[in-house]
């Protein structure tokens, strides 16, 4: 992590008094696996739990403005670092020497990569504890793999281990089973809300579903958003595919996935505007143009529902783009000649 780390830990409060008793109690395993969806603050917590084991000057205290792990409406005293101690301010910098951060420079982890612990763990030191914190676990291939379920197994006095994963099932059997798996959920929208610049879109809030990666991507994805919708409407205007130039909007792979996300969170949006469901619209700024398409029947949108799913498949599996593209215009065009067949 080049960045500076926040000493400041958003929501998860079940999971920071967890810590907080484990600490205080000395119960702390020595093994953990922060698992979750990404961008949700696994990693933040790692880190801040590090700062934790290793502060300098730890106290005792009821004030909560200063926590690495804040616990929120917590009555209770809070075991808790001072944040001003050398050890606080080198972990904040990702600069301590008992921190041994590990993570994936090419597509794994390697043996090479994990090698290194055991000299770090044998280093003496005055510190409290060292600490090996493997992101992106799941990427340790089987020889890694197996270097360091013996390191877990029998580790050193005070050496504590923090994976952190957002797909937990890859990684090794064995070594989930000699951990304690602590399970995140998503961010709520007020936690995400709070994390946020104050001109962030609430459609970006919406869809980001809890997670600070998917709102920043969001937020470089908003002209792409804007070329998405104006197709999808423009695709229900009596217009050839010449017109529409889908070969100009789409460019290339990535982009048409993109497209295709927006598409099924429209309809999904136009589904919940005809059940009366307005308060889980991700899209609520495009409502009075999906009001336009709100009277379709459910079956129609059903079925355009389905060949998105295909159409998913098909940009993963190098089909033409522009063809995938031109396939859903005919089958919209066919559905909505045929509907109105059956209304007469």
């Amino acid at each position: 992590m080049k960045n500076m780390i926040s000493n400041i830990v958003k929501g998860h409060n079940l999971i920071q008094s967890q810590i907080h008793q484990a600490l205080k109690s000395k119960r702390l395993p020595h093994a953990l696996l922060f698992s979750g969806p990404s961008g949700v603050g696994k990693k933040k917590m790692a880190w801040a739990l590090a700062q934790s084991l290793l502060c300098e000057k730890k106290i005792l205290t009821k004030d909560s403005n200063n926590l690495a792990l804040p616990l929120q409406d917590h009555k209770e005293e809070n075991y808790i670092p001072c944040n001003n101690c050398f050890s606080c301010s080198s972990i904040l910098k990702n600069q301590s020497e008992h921190v041994l951060c590990i993570s994936y420079e090419t597509l794994q982890i390697r043996l090479s990569d994990v090698q290194q612990i055991p000299s770090f763990l044998s280093l003496q030191s005055f510190a409290k504890a060292k600490i090996v914190l493997i992101d992106s676990a799941e990427k340790l291939n089987p020889q890694a793999s197996n270097f360091l379920l013996k390191i877990i197994e029998e580790p050193p006095p005070q050496s504590f281990f923090f994976l952190i994963s957002s797909n937990p099932s890859q990684i090794s059997l064995t070594i989930r089973s000699r951990v304690q798996n602590i399970r995140f959920s998503s961010l709520s929208e007020k936690i995400l809300k709070e994390l946020s610049p104050q001109d962030t879109e609430s459609w970006m809030i919406q869809g980001a579903r809890g997670r600070l990666d998917m709102l920043e991507n969001l937020k470089q994805q908003k002209e792409l958003r804007s070329i998405a919708f104006d197709l999808f409407f423009e695709i229900f205007k009596n217009k050839s595919f010449f017109e529409l130039n889908f070969k100009e909007k789409i460019q290339n792979r990535s982009k048409a996935l993109e497209i295709l996300r927006f598409w099924q969170e429209l309809l999904r949006d136009i589904r919940l505007l005809k059940l009366n469901c307005r308060e889980y619209i991700i899209h609520g700024d495009k409502i009075k143009k999906m009001e336009g398409l709100s009277h379709f029947s459910t079956e129609l949108l059903d079925l355009w529902i389905k060949k998105m799913i295909e159409m998913e498949w098909e940009l993963n599996s190098n089909f033409d783009l522009i063809l995938c593209f031109e396939n859903f215009m005919i089958l919209v065009k066919q559905s909505l000649k045929s509907n109105l067949n059956k209304l007469r």
